[in-house]
């Protein structure tokens, strides 16, 4: 018989910033302690105290939490479970890259211009901008002016107004965490797709705000 996903509830706030003392969704600690030499040059990583929606913590070792050693080995286990169930090498480091975008999207620096509350990114000297947008494929200069920019259109009429800086950190982190439900809505249908979906139980994808034994590693 199949199998099919049960219901699993994404709390995609978490992507920005997890709670004080907790930690992110694993998979970003697995892939940061887990990646080789020259996956870390391809995907431009760091060490991990680096990334602002990792809170820059230091592994919770001795309080019951993994260690990177920890999350190195479950990194390997992660990618021989997503083989074990049809994805390819290919799959998997593409999945990989757009998991450590998101962590270079939040070192996107954003500030104001002077004397006046308009957001600026500066495309041609933010690295982390550069970053990201290499393993995303899109133009920095462009996602620069749609983070900082709206198109208002007053009938019929279209112009660009300035975001605030709150506001274009809401565009940021918003694009953080449609990538990251993107890709979890990606795996929950070809997991369920290889193990026969519909012909029995399993997990099915759910956006929520709930805590706990709810959250996906």
């Amino acid at each position: 018989c199949g199998v099919k996903t049960l219901d699993y509830y994404l709390e995609r706030s978490r992507v920005s910033g997890a709670p004080s003392g907790e930690r992110n969704f694993h998979i970003f600690y697995y892939l940061m302690a887990g990646a080789s030499a020259e996956e870390r040059g391809h995907m431009h990583l760091s060490d991990k105290t680096q990334y602002r929606y990792l809170g820059a913590r230091a592994p919770m070792v001795g309080r019951g939490g993994p260690g990177e050693n920890d999350d190195a080995v479950r990194f390997e286990q992660l990618k021989v479970a997503l083989k074990n169930v049809g994805f390819s090498k290919r799959h998997v480091a593409q999945t990989c890259q757009l998991i450590a975008a998101i962590l270079h999207l939040g070192n996107i620096d954003i500030q104001h211009r002077r004397d006046v509350k308009d957001a600026i990114i500066d495309s041609k000297t933010d690295s982390a901008l550069a970053k990201a947008m290499d393993l995303l494929g899109i133009n920095a200069e462009q996602f620069a002016r749609a983070t900082t920019k709206k198109v208002i259109d007053a009938r019929g009429e279209k112009y660009e107004s300035a975001r605030t800086v709150d506001q274009a950190v809401g565009v940021r982190d918003g694009v953080a965490k449609f990538i990251y439900n993107s890709i979890f809505d990606w795996l929950v249908r070809r997991i369920n797709e290889s193990l026969g979906e519909g012909r029995g139980t399993g997990i099915t994808s759910e956006e929520g705000s709930s805590e706990g034994e709810h959250r996906p590693e």
